[in-house]
């Protein structure tokens, strides 16, 4: 089920437009913590957990989501944590561009913030979803967010709405 949502994830953003490597890969991962948690079958926290551990262990490395903007471009040593980058670091992300929308709903990832990209491009669509200057100005806020601990990030995560 869990490779289902996240292949699907896959579909509907390549029949919209193109977008970077972590957002790709970081919007499937973070539906897959979230759609189950709709249907009361698991719940998210546990899971985001276990990826905001693996992002945190690769703070000494100085890298972040903006150096995983294209997997296939990346340099040896970004590509070597592309699943802790994109996958990873990405889920969270997806879940702080949601917290930062107007509306904190998920589902207005597919319905407001895809149009977006597909009118504007990726990186004027996020930083007009999240309320924001540039993409720049959202990666350094971002990067705020990670540097604050687990328990803060996780209550995030009770903001946001279906």
């Amino acid at each position: 089920v869990l490779r289902g949502i996240h292949e699907y994830t896959h579909v509907f953003q390549q029949s919209v437009a193109e977008i970077p490597t972590w957002m790709a890969e970081g919007n499937a991962v973070f539906m897959e913590a979230w759609l189950p948690w709709l249907e009361r079958r698991r719940e998210p926290e546990a899971v985001m957990r276990w990826f905001m551990q693996s992002a945190r262990d690769i703070r000494d490395t100085g890298l972040s989501i903006a150096d995983m903007e294209e997997i296939e471009s990346a340099p040896r040593r970004v590509a070597k944590y592309h699943r802790e980058l994109a996958y990873d670091s990405g889920a969270w992300a997806t879940a702080f561009m949601v917290h930062e929308s107007s509306t904190r709903s998920v589902s207005s990832l597919r319905d407001e913030f895809y149009p977006l990209v597909k009118e504007l491009g990726w990186e004027v669509a996020l930083a007009r979803y999240v309320g924001m200057e540039s993409k720049e100005e959202f990666y350094e806020a971002f990067a705020a967010f990670m540097e604050l601990s687990i328990g803060e990030q996780l209550q995030l995560l009770e903001g946001l709405k279906e």
